[in-house]
C-alpha cells in the first residue's frame, strides 16, 4: 500500500513537471512569435514609408510644370500660342450608316 502511494506521488510529480514544462515551452514560443510579429510590423512601417515616398516622387515627375520644363529643355518644345493652334474637322463613320461621316473636332498645333 505504501508503494502504491509512492507511485501516485511520483506520477503526480511527473505530470506536474510535464505540465510546467509545456507552459514554459508555450510561453517561450509565444515570446518568439511576438518578436517575429514586431519585426514584421517594423518592416511594414518602413515599406509604407517607402511607398509614400515613391508616390510623392511619381506625383512630382508627372506634374505638368515638370513635364513642360523637361519638354522645353530636352526636346525644344513650348506651350503653343493662339496663332499656333489649328482646329480641324475629322470625319467619323456613323454606326447607323457606314457610307456617311459625322464630323469630329480635333486639335492640331503647327509652328
Amino acid at each position: 500500500m505504501k508503494s502504491q502511494g509512492t507511485l501516485r506521488i511520483a506520477l503526480s510529480c511527473a505530470a506536474l513537471l510535464a505540465s510546467l514544462s509545456m507552459v514554459v515551452y508555450r510561453q517561450g514560443r509565444a515570446l518568439e512569435v511576438l518578436r517575429e510579429l514586431d519585426a514584421a510590423r517594423r518592416e511594414h512601417v518602413l515599406l509604407e514609408s517607402r511607398r509614400a515616398s515613391l508616390t510623392r516622387e511619381i506625383e512630382l515627375l508627372e506634374s505638368r510644370s515638370r513635364i513642360v520644363a523637361v519638354a522645353g529643355s530636352r526636346l525644344g518644345l513650348h506651350v503653343p500660342s493662339g496663332e499656333e493652334i489649328v482646329i480641324l474637322q475629322l470625319p467619323e463613320v456613323r454606326s447607323d450608316r457606314p457610307d456617311r461621316f459625322t464630323p469630329r473636332v480635333a486639335l492640331a498645333v503647327g509652328r
